[in-house]
C-alpha cells in the first residue's frame, strides 16, 4: 500500500496563494521546500510573509563520500537560490522543525557547517536564531 498524499500540494505555489490570502498569518515552508528550492525562493522573496528552513534535507550523512556530494550540491544548489533571490537570506531559518536534543550529532554538524558556508558571522545569529525568535514569539 503505498502513501496517499498528493504531491502536487507539496509544491510552494500552493503557499503562494495562501499567503496572499492570509498576509497577516506567517508561513514557513519547511526545508527550503526539496527539491523545488529556485520555486520556494520565488514564493518566500515575493510574499513578506512567507519565510523558509534548512533543516532535515540532508539526512543522515554518515561517513559515506556518496552523501558528501549531495551536501555539496546541496549547498551549490541554495549558492544559487542565494544568487537569484539575496533577499531570502534574510527570511532564512536554520532547525526550526529538527528532532531536538535526541537527534544525532552526525545529523546536526552538516546544517551547522551549511549555515557556516551561506551565511557570514553577520548573519549567523539572524539564521539560528533571531529570525525564529521574531516569528514564534
Amino acid at each position: 500500500m503505498g502513501n496517499t498524499s498528493i504531491m502536487k500540494y507539496s509544491h510552494p505555489i500552493f503557499v503562494d496563494e495562501l499567503a496572499v490570502k492570509f498576509p497577516k498569518c506567517n508561513i514557513i515552508i519547511a526545508h527550503f521546500g526539496f527539491p523545488y528550492l529556485l520555486e520556494t525562493a520565488n514564493v518566500v522573496a515575493k510574499n513578506p510573509n512567507v519565510y523558509t528552513d534548512i533543516s532535515a534535507t540532508i539526512v543522515d550523512m554518515g561517513r559515506h563520500k556518496s552523501k558528501w556530494h549531495l551536501y555539496s550540491q546541496y549547498l551549490n544548489d541554495l549558492t544559487r537560490v542565494y544568487m537569484y533571490f539575496d533577499i531570502v537570506r534574510r527570511k532564512t531559518m536554520f532547525a526550526t522543525d529538527y528532532g531536538g536534543e535526541h537527534t544525532p550529532l552526525n545529523q546536526v554538524e552538516p546544517y551547522i557547517d551549511l549555515v557556516n558556508e551561506l551565511f557570514d558571522n553577520r548573519d549567523y545569529k539572524h539564521v539560528c536564531k533571531n529570525l525564529a525568535i521574531k516569528l514564534f514569539w
